[in-house]
């Protein structure tokens, strides 16, 4: 796929609702699986090694490919 229209569609992907109800409510009823859609977009998107879903405190929520994140320590991006 062309890079303008990757961009443009993990663009409309991070404006989702879903990610944002998520992040707000990890807890929200019914639940999302966030990890679940990431991996979703990402099997779309091969180029993309991991995509990491991050809260307003830089904290990661989920992640596209955990066993890629094994022996790194990726819990808070706040401080990057």
């Amino acid at each position: 796929r062309k890079i303008c229209d990757r961009s443009h569609a993990l663009r409309l992907w991070s404006t989702s609702e879903r990610f944002r109800l998520y992040v707000s409510n990890p807890n929200v009823d019914p639940p999302i699986d966030a990890a679940g859609l990431l991996r979703t977009i990402n099997d779309d998107y091969p180029v993309y090694q991991n995509i990491l879903l991050l809260n307003n405190h830089g904290e990661m929520m989920a992640c596209s490919r955990p066993k890629r994140l094994r022996d790194q320590d990726v819990r808070s991006m706040s401080d990057q």
